[in-house]
């Protein structure tokens, strides 16, 4: 049996698998509650960020527990497109729009890598497709990172930049992602700045002065880990670490403010590289003041460049990890490995082809 029918045969076990695991999901325990409440709460003219009316309309579907929706409303008139009266309807609709989104990354991912098995495997990726089975938009920001990067090998910096404004979906990785740009690639930062205010203005069209009021008092409770359902203890990076151990996740903020400060030096001192886009992915999840298991789909891009065996093996330690609780402990696990891995490389060699000049980053 050659190399790549065994390859083939991967793939598609573990499309089979994920494929029956999506069937047996506990729809009504997942984070589409929340995207679903706010989508009905738009459509009837209501203040979508009402947490309030947030969770009354999912107690209907999950009981007494709320889950918080507070991310920015871009997607907000597309989920309204696919939901209704029935929520498990609405959930199918929903996940066919994070399916899709998967699938448009794979395009960015083998424009850069060349190499088609190994970028759907790394779309494979364990984290990234728990994300759809929990109906979370962190896929977005992962297609939105892969088409930066790739417009970026184009030289076409000012559109790079627009296209990483759509990860303002996540804000903590946006702005972490983007601002170090601004000492190394100007036009990138301007034209992510750019689109960024754009979507700010067409979010304000969306939800009017009293849904900015909204989200900006969810965003305060969750960052400080008032609202149980936010659930802070099994984050996978620093705020997580520090609740853990009884501190206030507060703290996480300076290493989220350090974190931006060293990128920009990183860039400007090495370039964007293979290296240096991964070390600064890495960062990003690690020190975000809210990522969650399911943020972790933004490894795949590290994972693709690693090494061939480097999505396999990252989503076995995720499975394993995720499968006996132990979540967190199996993502440090992973981040800390990667970011060695991509840092002893970056010091050792100065020898890595900045990306805007490579014709592939593999």
């Amino acid at each position: 049996m050659s190399n790549k029918t065994l390859a083939v045969l991967i793939l598609a076990s573990q499309v089979i698998l994920y494929g029956w695991l999506l069937k047996e999901a506990p729809k009504s325990t997942t984070d589409s509650a929340s995207y679903y409440a706010v989508a009905q709460l738009w459509k009837r003219n209501e203040n979508p960020y009402s947490l309030e009316k947030q969770c009354l309309v999912e107690s209907k579907i999950i009981g007494n527990t709320c889950v918080p929706f507070g991310h920015p409303p871009i997607l907000l008139p597309l989920l309204a497109l696919v939901s209704n009266n029935d929520f498990e309807a609405s959930y199918w609709r929903w996940t066919a729009i994070l399916c899709s989104a998967l699938l448009v990354t794979a395009f960015p991912l083998y424009w850069l890598s060349g190499d088609a098995v190994q970028t759907i495997q790394s779309l494979l990726f364990y984290p990234g497709i728990v994300s759809v089975f929990f109906g979370n938009d962190i896929c977005f920001v992962l297609l939105a990172v892969c088409f930066c990067f790739w417009m970026i090998q184009r030289r076409k910096d000012f559109w790079a930049g627009c296209a990483l404004s759509l990860a303002v979906v996540k804000p903590q990785f946006a702005l972490i992602i983007g601002i170090p740009f601004l000492f190394t690639r100007p036009r990138v930062f301007w034209g992510f700045v750019v689109g960024a205010f754009s979507l700010v203005l067409f979010c304000f069209l969306l939800v009017g002065y009293s849904g900015f009021k909204g989200i900006i008092e969810i965003t305060r409770l969750t960052a400080e880990g008032n609202l149980d359902a936010v659930r802070q203890a099994y984050m996978v990076n620093i705020t997580g670490i520090l609740v853990r151990n009884g501190l206030s996740p507060f703290w996480s903020w300076p290493f989220y403010l350090i974190a931006i400060i060293a990128l920009a030096i990183l860039y400007k001192r090495y370039g964007l590289t293979i290296e240096t886009i991964s070390v600064g992915i890495v960062l990003a999840l690690f020190t975000a003041p809210h990522a969650h298991q399911y943020d972790l789909a933004l490894l795949a891009i590290p994972l693709l460049f690693c090494h061939r065996l480097a999505p396999k093996i990252g989503s076995l330690i995720m499975i394993v990890a995720m499968s006996t609780s132990n979540g967190y402990q199996g993502a440090l696990i992973l981040m800390f490995t990667l970011f060695a891995i991509y840092l002893y490389r970056l010091i050792r060699s100065n020898q890595s082809v900045p990306i805007a000049e490579a014709e592939t980053l593999n």
